[in-house]
């Protein structure tokens, strides 16, 4: 039998002590350092590991240099073992000693977290907005590390039992607060979670920071919420509306430029009289800046072509109000106008099942204006690919997820089949 174990080389030390690599077999024992060190108190003498916790950053990457070691030295006795060439024992340490600094020149690692930093940064020269990973998804990991008092790993997102991932969604099911201000988050915020993650995981692959493993145990959970667009005669109604401040004819005017494009929020705030060529709108989407085909050219329509004229051949300037603010008129002007169809929802959260009833001018917002071009420009009979070059959507799938078809829409576009 052979062993490989681990051990300090000073317990009592108040500083850094060398880890100790013993080998044992046949009666015989090589011993020598493992090339690192570690202040004893970190040091766990039962596994003869690093402890692996919040306030030691090196536990991690100790563990893994000890586990190579580890092999590295197995691979080589059981080599000689096959072959039945082993050397003299301080023949086969000096074999194993060049073995493990040959190691040491050839592998760098990094923690999570200094890859993490590095994708934050990539992402950042191909998104205008990274918050969905350098907030959100950041401190959700972070909360988690806090909790179960042990750092993320890459090697701990790959465990599918009793992984970084199980205590991941533990934490988001029935720890982190909601947009409501209780614990525990909807499905499709968490599902949302899981996806960044995944970005992050293969953009590690892509740069081959490590082997590429299965990912089936991140699974993106999701349910479908009533979708919230306008009809036709809604729009009509925002239309007609008289404005009683400047400042609610830019939202009206924005709004309704917005349902006319399907561009988001960041975009049709941004307009201005360069972008229209040849009476259509030419512009690039903020949200994918990094893509050099991401240009968009939508024809100007009649409502659009009325509201720029009335604004002196130019779009409205939105100026420095915030989405808030945008968000609190548009609504304020659905109330007054009664698009106060009652609209239920039933969704999955903190392990329960609830049911929530709004007015649907109470979910009105800036995406709304999206998500009605797409519902709109689909009843009216464009094809899908072709709302797509608008819409930004890469695959059908996506799209009529995004769609995500009532039965109210399939209704009435299909109605001329009954």
């Amino acid at each position: 039998m052979s062993k490989v174990q681990f051990n300090l080389k000073n317990t009592t030390s108040n500083t850094k002590t060398a880890i100790m690599t013993t080998f044992c077999f046949k009666g015989q024992r090589i011993r020598l350092s493992s090339g690192m060190s570690i202040p004893p108190k970190y040091w766990n003498n039962k596994t003869k590991t690093a402890r692996e916790i919040l306030e030691f950053n090196d536990g991690t990457y100790i563990n893994e240099r000890l586990n190579k070691i580890s092999s590295k030295i197995n691979s080589i006795y059981n080599q000689h073992l096959l072959h039945s060439t082993l050397p003299d024992n301080e023949s086969l340490k000096q074999e194993i000693k060049e073995s493990i600094n040959h190691e040491d020149t050839i592998t760098i690692s990094k923690s999570f977290w200094n890859y993490f930093e590095e994708f934050i940064d990539y992402k950042k020269t191909h998104l205008t907005d990274v918050k969905d990973y350098h907030n959100s998804l950041r401190k959700h990991i972070v909360n988690t590390e806090k909790k179960i008092g042990k750092k993320c790993t890459i090697n701990g997102l790959r465990d599918q039992q009793n992984g970084f991932i199980d205590s991941f969604n533990h934490y988001l099911h029935y720890e982190a607060i909601g947009v409501s201000g209780a614990k525990g988050m909807s499905l499709n915020t968490i599902g949302k979670q899981h996806k960044n993650i995944k970005v992050f995981l293969n953009w590690c692959f892509d740069k081959e920071i490590c082997d590429r493993f299965s990912l089936k145990h991140i699974v993106t959970e999701q349910e479908e919420i009533e979708s919230i667009y306008l009809t036709k005669e809604e729009i009509e109604l925002i239309i007609k509306y008289k404005p009683k401040t400047d400042f609610e004819r830019i939202v009206k005017d924005l709004f309704l430029i917005g349902c006319e494009t399907g561009l988001r929020f960041s975009d049709f705030t941004a307009l201005n009289n360069d972008h229209i060529i040849n009476n259509q709108i030419h512009f690039r989407p903020k949200k994918t800046k990094g893509n050099l085909n991401n240009k968009v050219i939508i024809p100007i329509s009649q409502l659009v072509k009325s509201i720029v004229q009335y604004n002196n051949n130019d779009f409205p300037i939105y100026g420095k109000n915030t989405l808030v603010d945008f968000n609190s008129v548009i609504r304020d002007m659905a109330k007054e106008l009664k698009i106060n169809q009652k609209i239920q929802n039933h969704r999955k959260v903190n392990g329960k099942y609830t049911r929530t009833s709004h007015y649907k001018y109470e979910l009105l917002s800036s995406h709304t204006c999206r998500r009605t071009f797409c519902t709109q420009k689909f009843l009216d009979g464009m094809p899908v690919e072709a709302i797509m070059k608008f819409s930004g959507h890469k695959t059908s799938r996506a799209f009529m997820r995004y769609l995500r078809l009532d039965s109210e829409v399939v209704a009435l576009k299909y109605k001329s089949f009954f």
